[in-house]
């Protein structure tokens, strides 16, 4: 991913290996809350880049 330049998909990587221990319990209380589990949010976040951050200057 680093070598590519996709630093923000580096990013949630990173984060979500730190919470390897406990990472189902939050994948559930997503689920149960109906909010995006990790890393289905994340195309959201890469579109927004691709539409407005690559048009800035």
């Amino acid at each position: 991913m680093q070598d590519k330049g996709e630093f923000s998909k580096l990013m949630v990587a990173q984060e979500e290996l730190k919470t390897m221990p406990f990472g189902d319990v939050w994948e559930e209380y997503c689920r149960v809350c109906g909010k995006p589990a990790d890393g289905e949010w994340f195309p959201v976040v890469e579109q927004y880049e691709r539409d407005v951050l690559s048009k800035r200057v």
